[in-house]
């Protein structure tokens, strides 16, 4: 609750560090990953982070928890392919012509990484 409150409600400074904190637990324990993503409201909140209304920093931050937590486990390809805001972040940030690119390479991981897995 704590973690989702500080991304709802945060100031942009404060949810960077919050995402930055997020996207190392993606490289520690795969079954908190999972929890996290499957939490109620978490995704929507890192969804809404991507918006170009948070700042850069905030965006890239977002994108790396999501890039961190889609590797290698198939349930979070899945969820992440069934969110309609997620994908639609994705597909702008792909295909924006003025789109950071550090926005962009992370975006394009997403993606790649979510495709790869048959049930996704």
């Amino acid at each position: 609750d704590r973690l989702l409150r500080l991304l709802a409600e945060g100031a942009p400074d404060v949810c960077a560090k919050v995402c930055g904190a997020m996207s190392k637990l993606g490289f520690r324990n795969t079954s908190n990953v999972l929890a996290m993503i499957k939490y109620d409201g978490m995704l929507s909140a890192l969804t809404r982070l991507l918006s170009p209304e948070h700042g850069t920093k905030v965006q890239v931050q977002a994108w790396r928890v999501l890039q961190n937590c889609v590797s290698g486990i198939d349930l979070v390809k899945v969820i992440l392919c069934s969110e309609a805001n997620l994908l639609e972040a994705i597909k702008d940030a792909c295909t924006k012509e003025d789109e950071n690119p550090e926005i962009r390479m992370r975006a394009v991981s997403v993606i790649m990484h979510a495709s790869s897995s048959d049930a996704a």
